[in-house]
């Protein structure tokens, strides 16, 4: 039995079912990062963290198996191989039979967090000093601005930490985990928060560009779609792969010689991986022909439909102005 590869390389694409998923359900799957939970850290606690909010930390205790969150810095490092090298997905071409792998360039496109406590140095309502955009949603230049010097009052949201929205032109911009590592230098939550301190509101959306495929197609015009994937940062899908396998009971010779710290010829132990996926909620697209992405036989208009319409109505929820989803609207008719 042959098993479908997480991540796809020109020589596995025979490997991947298109009769059970569309190529947007499987960009959807592609493009939903994986974060391993380290379990040193999960011992740890969120406590550690800048900001810890007691009533909810699951980490404390080792026996707490419902722990499901997730440090920041582990989103980015889960990121770090598709912001270098790209991330590949199995496209079915039009004529249903050819397969390629598309490789897209993830850069970070807009990103809030919102903490349930306020994180600052001086005072609680302080938020970590930013010399970036003094008003919100008002860039002072022509590049993605962050936003900290803004003081204002708390509200549903909560305690507003960090906020960028992206202007840069795409192929300007640098790789998403380049961008992170500089943001935060002068906001080290961006590394440091642990996602229980995070407010529901909290969230961060990726863009991706097309850069080649494997093998390359000689008309690649159908390739040139461009996509927006939204992500909270705030809780994702926990999933545990693995199960410890049981020695052998009631073996008095097994038992002794394991007690004496002896090699034994008993099944091994399988490794506990616990993660958490944190899925698109909302999309949005750009360049999308018919023919690739909205096959008549599946439900992928209504798919495509219905994330849209959920990135516009969080971005209205949030009174966010996010400049790449206004382009990728504005746009994604013309040819």
């Amino acid at each position: 039995m042959r098993i479908k590869p997480i991540h796809p390389t020109p020589w596995d694409v025979r490997l991947v079912d298109f009769t059970t998923e569309s190529n947007i359900e499987y960009f959807l799957k592609y493009t939903t990062p994986t974060i391993i939970i380290d379990q040193a850290e999960k011992n740890q606690g969120c406590c550690e963290n800048v900001v810890c909010d007691a009533s909810s930390c699951k980490g404390a205790s080792k026996e707490d198996t419902s722990y499901k969150g997730f440090y920041l810095k582990n989103l980015w490092s889960s990121l770090a191989e598709w912001s270098g090298c790209g991330l590949g997905v199995p496209i079915l071409l039009d004529n249903g039979i050819d397969v390629t792998v598309q490789y897209y360039a993830p850069t970070l496109s807009a990103m809030q967090v919102y903490t349930k406590k306020p994180v600052g140095r001086d005072s609680d309502q302080d938020l970590l000093s930013s010399k970036y955009v003094p008003k919100r949603n008002v860039p002072t230049a022509s590049e993605g601005r962050s936003n900290g010097d803004l003081r204002r009052p708390v509200d549903v949201f909560g305690h507003l930490y960090f906020e960028f929205n992206e202007l840069v032109t795409p192929y300007n911009r640098v790789p998403l985990t380049e961008k992170i590592n500089e943001l935060a230098k002068e906001h080290p939550g961006l590394v440091d928060l642990h996602s229980s301190a995070l407010s529901p509101y909290s969230w961060i959306s990726i863009a991706w560009y097309p850069i080649y495929q494997i093998p390359a197609m000689k008309n690649s015009d159908d390739l040139s779609a461009c996509f927006l994937t939204y992500h909270s940062l705030h809780q994702g899908e926990y999933v545990i792969t693995g199960a410890p396998s049981k020695a052998p009971q009631g073996n008095k010779k097994i038992e002794e010689r394991e007690r004496k710290g002896k090699r034994l010829m008993i099944p091994a132990r399988r490794e506990i991986i616990e993660k958490v996926l944190l899925a698109p909620f909302a999309l949005a697209t750009y360049r999308l022909t018919q023919k690739l992405w909205k096959r008549p036989d599946t439900s992928d208009d209504e798919v495509i439909t219905a994330k849209e319409n959920a990135a516009f109505s969080w971005l209205s929820s949030v009174k966010f102005e996010h400049s790449d989803f206004t382009f990728f609207i504005s746009r994604k008719y013309r040819c």
